[in-house]
């Protein structure tokens, strides 16, 4: 006879955290699942009293064990009471946190029961979904892919000859030899003592660059800013500040993420003087990849977002879900307002491939 599964929904507290210590370690999720990046996203977000702290985490189990996690923020949006999946700002790639892949097919058939089981909500709203191991699809009624992952998986001795074109290569190689002939041309990887002061020389730069174009930069909001960090400074085997410099400064800067198996690109700036026509930032990701490669990652990811930049790496281009899912007839307003949202971009991003 099959054991009954039981869902529990928990708030952020001792026994959460404790539950979801215990199922990332017996399972193989992304590390923006993993106990410290959750919790070091909670204390950013009680030091700076955002409503990140509402987090809830639901889990499934059988025969006292649990075999998958889900969390979620409680917030209010535009009146609507939303329930909203991890996205761009605490993490860039989301899913259900499983026990073994063979997991999937019970969370997928629990869903149903586990989403009535959270609180009073008109909406959930899920963004930045990966495809696998759990469908998107088989989620929600209402869903989209609406950005891209960029993995590259590092086959060969020297990154660049990753590089799709030979001309990109050779361009590459000379901007480096430049470089190196202006003086000395070093790569880094920061150690805990110096990551502040580098870690603000990339903030700034990044912003500046963000201002420059108009756009709004999600640095500028302190519990993002200091939640990377507090992921470099005090956790130094999840996240990495690392960076190029020319007679000791830096001119291209990167934070990124380690998982189990492949290092994940998040933060990249440079300079904005006379050396950024030699191209530093992708110097420095060449870089990256060889540091990746050498420590005997397989995978080095550029994430989410397309960039034209990433297509240039011969990145891979992996579709990432954004589910909305109603549950009062104010949801139901809010997802028709998203489905007219969706097709009007699908439309225009034809007309522009067009």
């Amino acid at each position: 006879m099959a054991s009954a599964t039981t869902i529990s929904v928990l708030p952020s507290g001792d026994e959460a955290a404790a539950r979801w210590r215990a199922l990332w370690s017996a399972g193989t999720a992304k590390v923006f699942q993993s106990p410290v990046f959750v919790e070091t996203v909670l204390e950013q977000a009680r030091k700076h009293g955002t409503d990140r702290q509402n987090m809830l985490f639901a889990f499934m189990s059988s025969d006292g064990q649990d075999f998958a996690g889900f969390h979620v923020l409680s917030t209010r949006e535009n009146g609507l009471r939303v329930l909203r999946h991890p996205g761009i700002g605490e993490c860039d790639y989301a899913g259900p946190l499983l026990r073994a892949p063979s997991d999937a097919r019970r969370f997928v058939e629990h869903w149903p029961a586990l989403r009535a089981a959270l609180p009073r909500h008109d909406v959930l709203h899920m963004r930045q979904m990966p495809q696998g191991p759990v469908p998107p699809t088989d989620l929600g009624a209402l869903q989209r892919a609406h950005t891209h992952a960029h993995p590259v998986r590092l086959t060969t001795a020297d990154p660049i000859d990753l590089l799709p074109t030979s001309k990109l290569r050779s361009d590459l190689r000379r901007r480096r030899r430049k470089l190196e002939a202006q003086g000395d041309l070093a790569f880094f990887v920061a150690t805990p003592p110096d990551v502040p002061a580098f870690y603000q020389q990339l903030v700034d730069w990044r912003i500046a660059r963000f201002t420059a174009m108009g756009k709004d930069d999600p640095l500028l909001q302190p519990a993002h800013r200091d939640l990377y960090l507090d992921l470099a400074t005090r956790h130094p085997d999840t996240a990495v500040v690392s960076g190029l410099s020319l007679d000791g400064a830096p001119i291209a800067l990167q934070f990124g993420l380690l998982d189990h198996d492949r290092y994940c690109q998040i933060v990249t700036a440079f300079e904005d003087g006379p050396h950024k026509v030699n191209a530093p930032a992708r110097l420095l990701m060449l870089d990256m990849m060889r540091w990746t490669r050498d420590r005997g990652l397989p995978v080095y990811d550029f994430t989410v977002g397309d960039e034209p930049y990433k297509d240039s790496f011969g990145a891979d281009r992996l579709p990432i879900h954004e589910i909305v899912l109603p549950r009062t007839m104010a949801g139901q307003v809010y997802t028709f307002y998203k489905k007219c949202e969706f097709a009007v971009e699908a439309y225009l991003e034809q007309r522009k491939s067009t």
